[in-house]
């Protein structure tokens, strides 16, 4: 018997209108969930407000691996690079960018197809993310186990071009 295609995922985003702890959970409980598809995740190191002080044990651990940038003229100095790459299949990977996620100007886990999966920008009010249904009902789990409502959580809207 011919193996069952699993169905396509559906796009998700956070409500305009959500709490801020409604978004952080959204963020992180699709992070959660989707770790075992995404193939790479990056993430900057910057927001456009200050960082909360419950997750600035993250920003400390990856401001130490900040990579440095590039430059042909070796007396130029530049700082070094807000965009990090980080290993979700390792756990200290996750736990960092579960704590950012939320809160990054931009960070964006990619499928191997390249297929950009799980995005958010602009420090929480913009985030896209591709859930196969137990992806959902574990994010929607997550969120329901922080003490907010997964309704929050709503179909990403499509336009027609």
């Amino acid at each position: 018997m011919p193996r069952q295609a699993e169905p396509t995922p559906a796009a998700y985003t956070v409500d305009s209108e959500a709490p801020a702890d409604a978004v952080a959970a959204a963020y992180r409980g699709a992070l959660t969930a989707m770790r075992s598809r995404m193939a790479d995740f990056s993430i900057d190191l910057i927001s456009d407000r200050p960082w909360l002080p419950d997750v600035q044990w993250a920003v400390d651990a990856l401001t130490l691996r900040r990579p440095p940038r590039t430059t042909i003229l070796p007396w130029v100095k530049r700082e070094p690079s807000i965009n990090i790459d980080l290993d979700l299949d390792k756990d200290e990977d996750l736990h960092l960018a579960v704590a950012l996620a939320p809160y990054t100007i931009n960070g964006d886990g990619r499928a191997e197809d390249n297929r950009i999966i799980h995005s958010g920008n602009d420090t929480g009010t913009s985030a896209y993310f591709e859930l196969a249904e137990t992806e959902h009902q574990t994010t929607v789990q997550f969120m329901t186990e922080a003490g907010v409502s997964p309704e929050w959580l709503i179909p990403f809207p499509h336009k027609n071009v």
